[in-house]
């Protein structure tokens, strides 16, 4: 199993590594890097090498991208945890809802830069997209995207991908565009057969 998702994250690796080549430009390949396999709670993923898992309470996880600060900074990793029981219910309940991207309220503005007192513009929030994810294991992922503006001025966007099976959420609460593509194959590499709550 690990080689059919191990590839999916080196081919965007490369992929990522190459865009914006014009067609008259040569370019030399650039090594993939290389993948590590990982485990949460019975869950395996696939990261590349130089990220961190990192269990950051209980029922909860973090990714960490390399030089990317700590798992306290929403926009610089990328996050899993179980969804209800004694945990949160968000995002579950609220995968459609405009402003289903607020997991707290005050809705706080997530955009680099702000401060606590920036507020989110609930009503100026919109799903910017929606799509079904299938993980490494077959299960199927809800995946919503949310482009939502501050009051401030400025803005930024929460990606979910909501497992509803093992009740299980990964999400970027400020998406980092340049990381977008790394997150995807992580989350699409998850292989929960021996998952437990």
């Amino acid at each position: 199993m690990a080689p059919r998702y191990g590839l999916a994250i080196s081919v965007l690796l490369a992929a990522t590594a190459v865009a914006g080549c014009g067609d008259a430009q040569s370019v030399a390949p650039r090594s993939t890097p290389a993948l590590k396999q990982v485990e949460w709670m019975g869950m395996r993923l696939s990261i590349p090498e130089g990220w961190n898992l990192r269990a950051d309470g209980e029922g909860f996880a973090c990714f960490q991208a390399p030089g990317k600060g700590d798992c306290a900074k929403g926009n610089e990793v990328l996050r899993v945890s179980l969804v209800g029981g004694e945990y949160s219910a968000w995002p579950s309940e609220r995968l459609d809802e405009r402003t289903g991207w607020a997991a707290g309220d005050p809705p706080y503005c997530m955009a680099a830069g702000s401060k606590e007192t920036d507020f989110a513009d609930h009503g100026g929030a919109r799903i910017a997209a929606k799509e079904t994810v299938t993980l490494a294991d077959g299960r199927k992922a809800a995946y919503r995207e949310w482009a939502v503006p501050c009051q401030n001025g400025s803005k930024f966007s929460t990606k979910v991908w909501y497992v509803a099976d093992v009740r299980v959420a990964f999400y970027t609460l400020d998406a980092d565009p340049a990381l977008g593509a790394i997150q995807k194959a992580i989350v699409a590499s998850a292989d929960m057969r021996r998952f437990k709550r």
